[in-house]
């Protein structure tokens, strides 16, 4: 039998189920014994005893026959668990008339058929264990189909978290190689090396953690500092950095690197469209309900003229969100007043 929990469970089942049939048993005959007043009680108790324990270990042995016939349909199993019972009701009747009759008798008044009548009674309680373990058998295989389905379903949404995670690293990677080309031909060899320096740790950083992987929002922003140190090489004072994380919240989770595409965003629209100065500011909240927000603000180009849609970046970031939260986290966005552009994630306040 294999050995998982649900198995070892459903083991643990059937060997209550098989001791509570055969004690019902046992007091059912010990009744009915007393009932016709034979003689000699103890020795009569202790050899039924005995013949109820080998009935309960012939339960036993019926088990893997029944689990053999799982394939089967329906309407066979039953007739298999039925005819195994006859079986060991008739084997059962034998023993009884051996162990009372054969061996040091001492009811001479019992015959072969008389005390064979016993296998008839006993035919009920071989048939109630037979199916007591067909239905634990039958919740087990229902229980592993539902954990199989589950595991399948996490697979799958890892799979796409993966993916997404996939889709944002290139796009970073490639603005920041083609900067670090235009920082190398015009020989400005010390704000390269940093440039290497900063995203060779940011890299780490990024590939040592799973995917799948929680972070407090004090590691999570302590990668956004990385990301950003490395576009401030490439746009020097244009780009300022601004953080206001209450210290309750440090401890808060969100997913690894949830918030690289959010800042990336506002870098690639809010400075590229215009030569002045940007500052990106990063507040996080706690709310009502037992929810988090962390709100990304620029106040750059990004509002204007911005297309209408989340696009590819923080189409991704409310992906995943979807897959780590469900419905349980959004993500909105719009333009600022008088300028800039502002993103918003709002997701369950979990602790470390």
């Amino acid at each position: 039998m294999r050995s998982t929990p649900a198995a070892q469970q459903q083991t643990r089942t059937i060997l209550i189920a098989t001791a509570g049939v055969w004690l019902l048993a046992y007091a059912a005959m010990t009744l009915g014994w007393v009932s016709a007043g034979a003689p000699h009680f103890w020795d009569g108790a202790f050899r039924r005893g005995i013949i109820c324990l080998v009935g309960a270990m012939m339960c036993l042995a019926m088990g893997p026959l029944l689990l053999r016939s799982t394939p089967w349909p329906f309407g066979w199993r039953l007739a298999l668990a039925a005819g195994l019972s006859l079986v060991g009701s008739l084997i059962f009747g034998v023993l009884d008339y051996t162990v009372y009759v054969v061996i040091l008798p001492r009811w001479p008044e019992s015959t072969f058929w008389g005390v064979m009548l016993i296998a008839r009674t006993v035919f009920w309680f071989f048939g109630a264990w037979a199916a007591i373990f067909m239905a634990v058998h039958a919740d087990l295989a229902a229980r592993e189909a539902r954990f199989k389905l589950e595991a399948a379903r996490v697979l799958a949404t890892e799979t796409q978290n993966r993916m997404l995670r996939y889709q944002i690293s290139p796009h970073f990677l490639f603005n920041t190689l083609n900067a670090l080309a235009t920082l190398v031909m015009e020989r400005q060899n010390d704000r390269a090396e940093q440039m290497i320096l900063g995203l060779s740790g940011f890299l780490r950083r990024s590939l040592e953690r799973d995917v799948r992987e929680m972070v407090t929002l004090a590691e999570e922003l302590d990668g956004e500092r990385q990301y950003v140190a490395i576009e401030q090489i490439r746009f020097g004072d244009r780009l300022s950095y601004v953080e206001r994380i209450p210290a309750d919240l440090a401890d808060a989770l969100a997913p690894n690197l949830i918030l690289q595409p959010v800042i990336e965003n506002a870098v690639k629209h809010g400075l590229s469209r215009t030569r002045e100065p940007m500052t990106i500011e990063v507040v996080a909240a706690a709310q009502a309900g037992g929810m988090m927000s962390i709100t990304v603000s620029d106040d750059g180009a990004s509002g204007a003229g911005a297309p209408p849609g989340l696009g590819v970046g923080l189409e991704n970031v409310r992906r995943r969100l979807e897959t780590h939260y469900g419905e349980r986290a959004t993500l909105t966005c719009g333009v600022r007043e008088p300028r800039g552009f502002q993103v918003r994630l709002d997701l369950p306040l979990e602790r470390a």
